[in-house]
């Protein structure tokens, strides 16, 4: 029920072609191709560990809706309510 993110290599002189989010955008569209066209039961897409101080993952932040695994309860939670948390926390 998931297609999980292809990694993208980072290099901050390509920074200007937006290549996280271009493929981002374009494995958006795949899973709902996929939805559509061969399996009503893929509704997930998953992008990644999101590391809100690391320049190579913070733009994984600005899709929405967005949910992280807790680390203690295993339960996914929506981004925008602990957003500031993990800001605050040091995982």
């Amino acid at each position: 029920n998931i297609v999980s993110s292809v990694y993208f290599m980072y290099d901050p002189e390509f920074d200007f072609l937006a290549p996280g989010i271009f493929g981002a955008i374009r494995e958006i569209e795949y899973t709902n191709k996929i939805r559509k066209d061969f399996d009503e039961q893929m509704k997930y897409y998953y992008m990644g560990f999101y590391i809100p101080d690391c320049q190579k993952s913070v733009y994984k932040g600005e899709y929405s809706p967005s949910e992280l695994l807790c680390p203690i309860t295993y339960t996914w939670v929506p981004l925008e309510k602990i957003k500031e948390k993990i800001k605050a926390e040091q995982y």
